[in-house]
């Protein structure tokens, strides 16, 4: 599977839930027309890639945005995606977020506190927003992972995660 084919459809649905336009297709992001650049970790079944895979991923992404200058108040890295704890991936994470580099990442899809998945338990980062499910009666769905009061503040926002239109 080439680079540029999205084989699962994951990155194409969030790319479009981020930055679709305003055009008149039925479906605008959260920041119309915003510049994605997308680094594939993940095989066409969704899956497949490792911790250093990704925080490799995160390095090459730290790397273009210092290298070219570019605005860290203005440059978000998303991390759709989660798994189980890792120390590594959490200090790429707070490493990059150090550097003033913004992070929006997913809480997870296990019912459970984020404490325990990563890279959501980097949420306690002040660059990085992690951001729970919630569907259109503001309601979390039992699927979406919640913050433990007890564990740190890892959660900060809850957003629409269910049903959401996008595309594929």
């Amino acid at each position: 599977e080439s680079p540029f084919n999205d084989g699962n459809g994951h990155g194409t649905h969030v790319a479009g839930t981020i930055a679709a336009l305003a055009n008149g297709k039925g479906v605008v992001g959260v920041a119309p027309g915003a510049e994605i650049i997308s680094l594939k970790v993940f095989n066409s079944s969704g899956g497949g890639a490792s911790y250093s895979t990704i925080i490799s991923a995160i390095n090459h992404a730290v790397n273009v945005i210092n290298t070219n200058g570019l605005d860290k108040s203005k440059t978000v890295i998303n991390m759709s995606l989660g798994g189980g704890f890792s120390i590594g991936l959490d200090t790429a994470v707070k490493n990059a977020a150090n550097q003033g580099i913004q992070f929006a990442i997913a809480a997870g899809n296990n019912g459970s506190d984020a404490d325990y998945y990563s890279p959501a338990s980097a949420g306690d980062h002040p660059n990085v927003y992690t951001v729970s499910a919630v569907n259109n009666q503001y309601q979390m769905p039992s699927f979406s992972n919640w913050d433990d009061s007890n564990g740190g503040d890892d959660v900060d926002v809850a957003a629409p995660g269910v049903a959401v239109y996008s595309y594929y």
